[in-house]
């Protein structure tokens, strides 16, 4: 008989305790946050996503997803799954590049459930995920509102969908290594042309980079919204983040998560366009740090644009982003084809890279909006207002965020 989902987080949490050395901090319905101190006395956090119900069919898709997305740099990291007879293909093996990294990962790539000492634990499907320490963005969004903050500056939106990353065009230069520029909108890369096939772990210079001459895939995220996107921070360890992050010169990362509704049900060119229609709808609202309500298209309001070179066309973008006054034209017209109501009017993740490759040239120097992320994230006064639906305040890490380790991929 199926457990209820109480007994279930019981179970994960005397597992955790026992075998691990986590404390379960929080839970969200199928989805408990654990911490435990190093012997550096550092704070060490994962996420375990569990079925709610069942043996957890739900779960058994999603962490397939993640296992094929694991290396895409701006997607949330499968972090261990468990020893059963459905994790015994080639399929599942230990990416070849995880036991590299340093720090060592926080659990083992594959947890040994015992049958005699967690029983109750054995009955249905979990997996762990690295944890993201600066939360989601809509919290971002109540925390501008709680500080009084009318806007975030352009640059730090444009910054918030790219990295640095080295690269190596090994055609052209060889082994002379050069800084691209990259966005989290290279998370609809990673979807479109999944980094893990058939359980190949490719070089780091190939993660969401468009590849030449292969078709691309049919996923789609299905829930991709402010609330599935997390900030993170970059840890003083060298591994712990992809090396985009690692030379960024401003403490933050950015990523997507909950992979629970994503399906292939759709033709390769409408995927892309349906991903980046939300990835647009992300940039209009931290924009005009506002959530947008979901509505069905038939019932969205749309507005007619111009764009130079094409014909005007119809848009979900809303009127007061459309209004607005603090982002530029060039970011506009990005978010009008991201949310154009014709498919033929969005642009593919080639063209969404290369055009938001060519704006953040605008912004050569990060380094002055240090102060600006360190307002929006790390200010005490950002945890004002941030409450669960209970009233309770959100769960605050103790200390500072740079003695946290988030990642343990």
């Amino acid at each position: 008989m199926a457990q209820p989902g109480g007994q279930r987080a019981d179970a994960l949490n005397q597992y955790f305790s026992d075998d691990h050395g986590f404390i379960a901090e929080k839970q969200i319905q199928g989805l408990i946050i654990y911490r435990r101190v190093n012997g550096q006395d550092v704070n060490e956090r994962i996420a375990v996503k569990h079925a709610q119900f069942g043996d957890g069919d739900e779960i058994r898709d999603e962490e397939l997803l993640l296992r094929r997305l694991w290396g895409a740099e701006h997607i949330i990291r499968l972090l261990s799954i468990t020893q059963n007879q459905q994790h015994r293909g080639s399929g599942w093996l230990e990416p070849v590049n995880r036991p590299r990294q340093l720090p060592p990962p926080l659990l083992p790539w594959k947890l040994i459930v015992d049958r005699r000492r967690h029983a109750d634990a054995r009955g249905f499907l979990f997996f762990a995920t690295e944890y993201l320490p600066r939360d989601t963005g809509d919290a971002l969004i109540d925390r501008c509102r709680a500080m009084n903050i009318d806007e975030i500056s352009e640059p730090l939106l444009w910054y918030f969908f790219l990295c640095r990353k080295k690269s190596c065009n090994y055609a052209l230069y060889y082994a002379h290594w050069t800084l691209i520029r990259n966005i989290v909108a290279r998370a609809c890369v990673a979807m479109a042309y999944p980094p893990n096939i058939a359980g190949a772990d490719p070089p780091a210079v190939w993660r969401e980079v468009v590849p030449l001459a292969r078709r691309p895939s049919r996923m789609i995220h299905g829930d991709l919204h402010l609330s599935n996107i997390m900030f993170g921070d970059d840890e003083v360890y060298n591994n712990l983040q992809p090396d985009c992050h690692q030379i960024s010169p401003i403490d933050i990362i950015v990523k997507i998560i909950d992979f629970e509704m994503a399906h292939f049900n759709s033709t390769p060119y409408d995927a892309q366009r349906e991903n980046i229609r939300w990835i647009g709808e992300i940039m209009l609202s931290l924009a005009i740090l506002d959530t947008i309500p979901w509505v069905d298209d038939g019932e969205r309001a749309s507005f007619r644009v111009s764009v130079p070179g094409r014909p005007d066309f119809e848009t979900f973008a809303t009127e007061r982003f459309i209004n607005a006054t603090n982002v530029s034209d060039d970011y506009k017209r990005l978010v009008y084809r991201c949310m154009a109501v014709g498919m033929g009017n969005r642009p593919n993740v080639s063209t969404l890279v290369r055009e938001c490759e060519r704006n953040v040239q605008a912004t050569p120097n990060w380094m002055h909006l240090a102060d600006e992320v360190s307002e929006l994230f790390d200010s005490a006064s950002a945890v004002v207002n941030n409450r669960d639906d209970d009233g309770d305040p959100d769960y605050v890490p103790d200390g500072d965020s740079d003695s946290d380790v988030s990642m343990g991929g």
